[in-house]
């Protein structure tokens, strides 16, 4: 399930992702030459604050799901799986097995979403911005 969710959402997701990441490096850029607390100012900050938010929904959710399915089997474990039948203790097993597995969610196999990748693409952005801030 977890595959077919990444085929179909994974290339919208990347895209997403993508997109946003650059329009931010480059709403930062602008607001650096735009005065202090004038009105262009606080809408492209208000800005730039959606759409971190924006890619951090993304991430956190993707995240939430990875840490989710980690406690998955020890969770089913912790059961009284015993005392079912022997049809369902089957099955409980092959769950308890395939959840050995971590469910890990990407954006077009380039980043896994995650919190870990929201710090990077913050760095990144900040890196950027310096990179283009120090070239003009």
């Amino acid at each position: 399930m977890v595959e077919t969710m990444s085929r179909v959402f994974g290339p919208m997701i990347f895209i997403q992702y993508s997109f946003s990441s650059i329009i931010l490096c480059s709403s930062v850029y602008a607001l650096s030459q735009m005065v202090p607390f004038s009105p262009e100012f606080i809408a492209c900050l208000v800005y730039i604050l959606c759409m971190f938010f924006q890619i951090f929904v993304i991430c956190m959710s993707g995240n939430r799901v990875t840490l989710e399915f980690a406690d998955l089997g020890p969770e089913m474990y912790n059961t009284n799986w015993f005392l079912l039948s022997i049809n369902a203790q089957k099955h409980v097993a092959m769950m308890m097995m395939s959840s050995v597995k971590p469910i890990i969610f990407s954006c077009g196999h380039v980043a896994i979403l995650s919190l870990e990748s929201f710090k990077r693409l913050l760095k990144l952005s900040y890196t950027i911005y310096n990179v283009v801030q120090q070239s003009t």
